[in-house]
């Protein structure tokens, strides 16, 4: 009968590694040592690579949110939306909050809005959601209701912040 006994090869390798580095065997323990910390930052290069990658999804969504929202006004003949900073602040913000908490909501519309009057703004609307991982997705649900849609298509709307957060986007308007 043939039994495998690689655990107990690899705990006897890591007890003679151990035992050499404590011995005063300094290479070994280096060499040991130094292929952990190249693991470790492995592992840290690919989690900022994660990171990254979701990040750049992430700008994608909003840049398809403007496309898709300028596209519906377009075809309606409303002028087109520009991105504000301070609008895309706002957005982010709320859309932050939104998705830390997990819930969808308007929470601190009023504040937002007050924010958006002090930069010169007379209007100022809100579209949220949930569940949606493309800007396509986003706007053709929003189209689909009729409150959300009369936002992306009211012609006093110029400016627009948009933020989007694990599944959960925002786009502010103002005017």
């Amino acid at each position: 009968m043939l039994r495998s006994h690689a655990g107990g090869v690899s705990l006897l390798l890591v007890i003679a590694v151990l035992v050499l580095a404590w011995g005063g065997v300094e290479p070994v323990a280096s060499w040991w040592l130094s292929g952990l910390a190249f693991a470790k930052d492995a592992q840290a290069s690919a989690v900022a690579k994660v990171r990254e990658a979701e990040s750049n999804k992430e700008l994608h969504i909003e840049s398809d949110i403007l496309e898709y929202s300028n596209a519906a006004r377009a075809e309606f003949g409303v002028p087109l939306l520009v991105r504000s900073d301070h609008l895309d602040s706002l957005a982010s913000a709320h859309c932050h909050s939104m998705a830390t908490s997990d819930r969808l909501s308007h929470d601190g519309f009023d504040q937002r809005a007050a924010s958006a009057r002090s930069m010169g703004l007379l209007s100022f609307g809100e579209n949220c959601a949930e569940g949606y991982y493309s800007g396509q997705s986003a706007v053709s649900g929003w189209m689909d209701s009729p409150g959300h849609k009369a936002n992306i298509l009211d012609s006093a709307y110029r400016l627009t912040g948009i933020a989007y957060e694990d599944g959960y986007a925002v786009q502010v308007f103002g005017g």
